[in-house]
């Protein structure tokens, strides 16, 4: 049954059935509201305005059955307190105007009541968390994502070193530390320690995407975290980062055998490059052949083109592979990908110098090409493919060409 109350004028046919003209609220009795002579009749702090004909008829036995009627008309009832109109609104109504919110005011609006906390803190409406150019307790980051989102994004964030004891300092008990349906997780630019990146891992088993982006401070404690938290990754993305070893990325293939979008850019090892990548090459044509997009850049004059020829007579699904900064690489790298990748649809080869203009134009004659980035190769060879092949896109990325969440297949916020 809805409970309701009234302002002002109540319902129309509710009223006529009753003989009363208004149903009004009252806070202080009117004067000489309980003669008899008087139309107004109150009952607890509502007043019944009766028309003509209904206060002459009205008795006191009639008035003893009123002051204790609670419901009117079978669907609506009188009480003595107002209740908000919010009270009205079903579940599925008011959290669909809480989407039009973001996560600043979503926080203020879980404070309001518990009955808007509860609702303010569904998870429909925590899809997407992001985090951004804060310094966290990982303790209080804990908390924060218990309201389990699907995708997590946390940039530009210093989160300092996990310390269990930490949770001591907090006058609240800790959360209970329930595994997440995080699937995306996106750690680019901020500090994290190995140990805290090990503990956030460890509660989210369902992890499909994880982006890193210039987190030096990683090591191949990180890996081996990745490789024994996340078996069920389809995309990674570990550019520049430095710290991680050949030691350390061959756990990681060898266990995420599930990956298909891999960002490995500006990540070499500098004491050991010559080492890391000839390792690399080795353990991507093991453990990861099914790799449908690749990022090798920046690997200088350690990336050969026997390295790529290796990789891609295993790796022959790619459609996708970012070879730039790459400077030893030379036609024989164009041959080996007209030769090995049936399916390729964009190359990037910007900055590899060694490549001839002759081999470009084999490439962008390639049947299904439709992409191919060469920044800093020769000067107006993109207007020559452009002319040849009006159809190629012809230096239109600059940047890292890979699709993170080309295999994600996930809704959104």
């Amino acid at each position: 049954m809805t409970e309701i109350s009234w302002e002002g004028t109540g319902d129309k046919s509710m009223r006529e059935d009753l003989g009363l003209e208004m149903i009004q609220w009252c806070e202080t009795p009117s004067p000489g509201s309980t003669t008899e002579s008087n139309p107004n009749i109150r009952i607890g702090q509502f007043v019944l305005i009766c028309n003509d004909s209904t206060s002459q008829s009205f008795s006191n036995q009639d008035r003893q059955k009123t002051k204790s009627m609670k419901a009117v008309s079978g669907s609506y009832r009188l009480q003595k307190r107002k209740l908000n109109s919010w009270s009205l609104l079903s579940d599925e109504l008011v959290i669909n105007i809480f989407r039009f919110l973001d996560q600043t005011d979503l926080g203020h609006a879980s404070l309001v009541c518990r009955s808007w906390k509860r609702l303010a803190l569904d998870e429909s409406l925590w899809r997407v968390m992001q985090v951004s150019d804060k310094l966290l307790d990982p303790e209080i980051l804990f908390r924060a994502i218990s309201r389990n989102p699907r995708h997590l994004i946390i940039q530009n964030c210093d989160l300092e070193d996990y310390d269990p004891l930490s949770e001591t300092l907090i006058k609240a008990p800790a959360p209970t530390r329930h595994m997440l349906n995080v699937q995306k997780l996106n750690l680019g630019c901020s500090r994290i320690s190995d140990a805290t990146l090990s503990k956030l891992l460890e509660v989210m088993p369902k992890l499909k995407s994880l982006e890193f982006g210039g987190n030096a401070e990683l090591t191949d404690a990180a890996a081996f975290a990745i490789a024994q938290y996340c078996p069920q990754l389809t995309s990674l993305s570990l550019r520049m980062v430095t710290g991680i070893s050949h030691i350390g990325f061959e756990a990681i293939a060898r266990r995420c055998t599930n990956i298909r979008v891999l960002c490995l850019g500006w990540m070499t090892d500098c004491r050991h490059e010559g080492v890391f990548v000839d390792s690399v090459i080795k353990s991507l044509a093991t453990y990861l052949p099914e790799l449908i997009q690749l990022d090798l850049s920046g690997c200088r004059e350690y990336l050969k083109d026997t390295n790529v020829e290796e990789l891609l007579k295993s790796s022959t699904k790619l459609r996708t592979i970012d070879l730039s900064d790459s400077y030893e690489l030379t036609d024989a790298t164009v041959e080996s990908i007209i030769q090995h990748l049936p399916s390729v649809e964009s190359v990037s080869l910007s900055r590899c110098h060694r490549v001839t203009v002759p081999a470009m134009q084999r490439l962008a004659q390639k049947p299904g090409i439709k992409k191919i980035n060469l920044f800093g190769c020769y000067q107006n060879v993109d207007l020559q493919l452009k002319e040849l092949h009006p159809d190629l896109a012809v230096n239109t990325q600059a940047l890292c060409s890979l699709d993170m969440h080309a295999s994600i297949d996930t809704k959104h916020h």
